[in-house]
């Protein structure tokens, strides 16, 4: 039980102080993945403790609708005919993914893979069978993260950005999620994280254009 604070309960954000609860929902948040959450916690925590009117509340929400992720870090980049493109290429380890996973309720379709790190993708085991419909496998790692993940969901191999995109666009329906979270580095086939992020945006913008 939290008597004074900032926690999540089910899908809010909830900070209570002097007995009094101040409620926010994630599902209407720009920025997702929990650690975003967590500081997102702490910033309305120390701001509700100067300021918490009516006023004060309603523009705490509109900066939680409009304030944008750091490049490549669950980055929202499109949406079209309501599925959300998400850009997490910074994601190059499994801990990375299960953050990133485990802060959408909506259906997931999912592009990993790169370069191995000689990580374990067993923490993957149960949240891509509950949130993941379809996962794209890409790069040197794929075939690892197939027998890793083989009982899990529905598995693809694809040959590159370019081939993941366009049937995630193919496969993706209104309400779902299309999220680029690779648990890998980018060194197979691009200089750097950056670079792989971008290339998943091109392809995105593309794909979205011609369909």
């Amino acid at each position: 039980i939290f008597n004074e604070g900032g926690f999540v309960r089910g899908t809010n954000m909830v900070v209570r102080l002097e007995g009094k609860e101040f409620i926010f929902d994630t599902q209407t948040c720009a920025l997702k993945g929990y650690h975003n959450i967590e500081n997102m916690l702490a910033s309305l925590t120390a701001v509700l403790l100067v300021k918490n009117d009516a006023a004060a509340l309603e523009s705490y929400k509109k900066t939680l609708a409009t304030f944008e992720a750091l490049a490549h870090r669950v980055q929202k980049i499109h949406t079209w005919h309501g599925i959300d493109f998400y850009d997490d290429s910074k994601a190059t380890n499994v801990g990375a993914v299960v953050m990133a996973l485990a802060s959408f309720e909506r259906p997931v379709i999912l592009i990993a893979g790169g370069r191995d790190k000689q990580g374990d993708y067993a923490p993957l085991k149960g949240l891509v069978h509950h949130k993941v419909k379809k996962l794209f496998l890409l790069g040197e790692a794929k075939r690892i993260i197939e027998t890793a993940l083989k009982d899990q969901t529905s598995i693809e191999l694809v040959e590159d950005m370019k081939g993941a995109v366009q049937k995630s666009v193919q496969t993706a329906r209104t309400n779902d999620v299309v999220l680029l979270s690779p648990a890998c580095s980018s060194y197979d086939q691009y200089h750097n994280y950056k670079e792989r992020g971008d290339d998943f945006k091109k392809w995105v913008h593309y794909f979205c254009e011609q369909t």
